[in-house]
């Protein structure tokens, strides 16, 4: 004789997993742009591939002397899909960004956003 199968769970349970894949894929894609972004940022100096932060909830514009890109936090809790922030405090950032540089003629991330996504 067949056993039954309880299905009432069934649909908690497929939330749950889906949630979870979900949430290793939001992170896994955040952190693949976070090392786009240091990749292509240009470097003349090194403090701006060094001062770029990732946090989520807020963004982290702490200024350091580094010319080393920062570690970033694996840990970062993106449960519930909050905002992740890819910052960076330096204030010729968005000159940068605008492409200013000879290295970053279309700038930084949107150039990094495109590459990520060519591989989705």
């Amino acid at each position: 004789m067949a056993k039954k199968v309880n299905l009432n769970n069934l649909g908690k349970v497929l939330t749950t997993e889906v949630t979870n894949v979900s949430e290793m894929q939001y992170k896994a894609f955040a952190f693949d742009l976070f090392g786009e972004i240091i990749r292509f940022t240009p470097v003349k100096s090194g403090r701006a591939r060094g001062n770029w932060h990732i946090d989520v909830e807020t963004p982290d514009y702490e200024i350091t002397n580094s010319t080393t890109p920062s570690v970033p936090n694996y840990s970062l809790d993106v449960r519930g899909f909050p905002n992740v922030y890819i910052s960076n405090g330096l204030p010729y950032m968005e000159s940068l960004e605008d492409g200013s540089s000879k290295q970053a003629p279309n700038g930084i991330t949107k150039v990094a956003l495109a590459a990520v996504r060519s591989r989705r």
